[in-house]
């Protein structure tokens, strides 16, 4: 047909020095139309070349406007009238081949120009346009080169307007290219940026995003946070997404960071929650764990702590936990460190909670221990206390235990420390809760071989006012049999006479059975 042409690009071996001297003649006609007022005709050249995909042509053609005529204006309107028009495909194309196919200070020089010039909306759109029509690796690359010659601010409000939008599965995209090419760092140092800048809440939007996107890579993104040295950063983040009923996410990230043993950087966020004081937060999300069946988890997050020598963290953290109502939960974990054999290290914690006025909450995680059937843990913790030195914090947590726990729970404890070897221990134990629960007395009567041994380690101490306390109080509760089965079986590991003596001198109720 008579007056066709057609746009076409020849082979890259054979047309770069053509291609170069066109890309230069057009961009200085380009710049003079547009200087001239004839943007129009420019603006049909340039979306024919997009219609025939001539990436390298339009590449050449923005890289001369842009660089070798320094004229980013030009481009700058350009590009925002196709958008104005409605071509955001032109637009993304025009920008993603100048970037492919020029060299990367064109397309650099356009986005300077737009946020120098107060235009970070329209900066924002445009990246937006990128990533919807699959040039997110685009995106990703030009907000790494914005970082790397030092534009943070210029690349944290682009992304910062386009989170504002909505956007931030747009912006999950680019992240997930960062993470791709190994820029992680990129991701960390934009979400930092963002939360520097009061832009908490939608940095916490993209984390999300991202997570729902790629949980591996939301944790990598998170893990870089650490190590770049925004702990704080990264905890701010974890506190207000907790605060905001989003516990979900925060799990998936401690879990991705757990799967790429970036164990460090979990003892890190713990530690730096809990100075913010917050370990509600940490008790948060070690509940959720453990109701999500991640209790192994939960346990090396509150034993590291632990082992690093910050146990108040695990203690604030038990705390916290039984007050959002997940005893239960903190329960659990305190077994399942029992049966791993780490039986010492928790018991710094417990020595933290004690003394500072928490022995209720110390009672109700040891009372749900008791429920879940393992006593021998209340047991061990109990005797423990005991063994190194701190019988004092040993009955404080007896007595706030006696509050909570029935005497049959306690007389179950007491049973489990004789059985563990702890009967000393045991008979301390007894001593304390004479005073405060004397009914724990009748339910060791069913065990008398066990109630008599301990008595008599009591008449051994010297506390023979305790055990007049226990008898007398067996027999006023109407035990009569118990308290003779009991009688007989201190009787038969003792002098008989010397027993009687001492029940005599103490003026002790004695039945005539016994």
């Amino acid at each position: 047909m008579r007056g066709d042409t057609t746009l076409s690009e020849e082979p890259a071996s054979t047309s770069t020095p053509v291609r170069r001297d066109c890309g230069a003649l057009l961009g200085e006609r380009i710049v003079r139309r547009v200087d001239a007022g004839h943007a129009k005709c420019v603006l049909v050249a340039l979306k024919a070349l997009a219609n025939v995909k001539a990436e390298r042509l339009t590449a050449k053609v923005m890289e001369a406007t842009v660089l070798s005529h320094k004229r980013p204006d030009v481009a700058v309107a350009l590009l925002l009238q196709v958008l104005e028009e409605g071509r955001p495909a032109t637009a993304a194309f025009v920008a993603a081949a100048t970037w492919r196919c020029a060299r990367p200070e064109a397309l650099l020089c356009v986005f300077h120009r737009l946020m120098c010039t107060g235009r970070v909306t329209d900066a924002a759109n445009l990246v937006l346009e990128l990533i919807r029509h699959g040039e997110a690796p685009v995106v990703a690359d030009l907000l790494i080169s914005l970082l790397e010659e030092g534009s943070v601010e210029d690349a944290r409000d682009i992304v910062a307007v386009l989170l504002a939008k909505g956007h931030a599965a747009e912006v999950a995209q680019q992240s997930l290219w960062m993470v791709r090419v190994e820029r992680a760092q990129a991701v960390a140092q934009l979400r930092a940026a963002l939360v520097q800048s009061g832009g908490l809440a939608l940095a916490c939007d993209a984390q999300k995003a991202l997570e729902v996107l790629n949980e591996t890579a939301a944790a990598i993104a998170f893990h870089q946070l650490v190590r770049m040295g925004h702990v704080d950063v990264a905890a701010r983040m974890i506190i207000h997404l907790v605060d905001e009923g989003h516990v979900g996410p925060v799990c998936k990230w401690i879990e991705g960071l757990d799967r790429q043993e970036c164990h460090e950087t979990l003892l890190q966020l713990s530690i730096t929650i809990a100075k913010m004081s917050r370990s509600d937060v940490n008790a948060a999300i070690m509940g959720a764990l453990v109701e999500s069946g991640r209790l192994d988890l939960a346990k090396h997050c509150m034993l590291d702590v632990i082992k690093r020598s910050h146990p108040w963290v695990t203690s604030a953290m038990m705390i916290e936990m039984v007050r959002l109502g997940k005893a239960k939960e903190a329960a659990r974990t305190a077994v399942q460190l029992s049966m791993d054999g780490e039986n010492v290290a928790p018991i710094e914690a417990h020595v933290l909670m004690l003394p500072r006025g928490y022995a209720p909450e110390w009672a109700a995680i040891m009372h749900e221990v008791i429920k879940l059937g393992h006593a021998d843990v209340t047991a061990r913790r109990t005797a423990l206390l005991i063994k190194t030195g701190r019988p004092h914090l040993a009955m404080m947590g007896a007595r706030a235990l006696a509050q909570t726990a029935t005497p049959r729970a306690l007389a179950e404890v007491m049973l489990k420390m004789v059985e563990l070897g702890e009967a000393e221990a045991a008979a301390e134990l007894l001593a304390e809760l004479a005073k405060y629960a004397p009914t724990v007395a009748c339910d060791l009567t069913g065990h008398s071989n066990t109630a008599a041994s301990l008595m008599l380690r009591l008449l051994d101490t010297e506390k023979v006012a305790t055990v007049m306390i226990i008898n007398n109080y067996i027999i006023q509760s109407g035990h009569v049999r118990a308290a003779a089965t009991l009688a007989s079986a201190m009787a038969a590991r003792t002098d008989v006479q010397e027993l009687m003596d001492t029940f005599d001198a103490a003026a002790a109720r004695m039945l005539p059975e016994v």
